[in-house]
């Protein structure tokens, strides 16, 4: 396997762990681009300032761009 293939596998695994028992609206997080879980995965170390960017569409952007 590539280095990209396993990089997306740890980010995979990451996404579960991080949403697996969480009572979010399934709404916010099907919305969000993959790209952006992983921003929100690598930049925001806290778990909930993580749901709150989910969960905040306006704020989300800003932490993408």
């Amino acid at each position: 396997m590539g280095s990209k293939v396993i990089e997306n596998i740890s980010y995979m695994r990451q996404f579960a762990e991080e949403y697996n028992d969480e009572q979010i609206p399934q709404q916010s997080v099907g919305e969000i681009p993959w790209g952006y879980h992983i921003v929100i995965v690598s930049k925001v170390k806290n778990h909930t300032e993580r749901l709150w960017y989910v969960c905040t569409q306006n704020y989300r952007k800003r932490l993408v761009t």
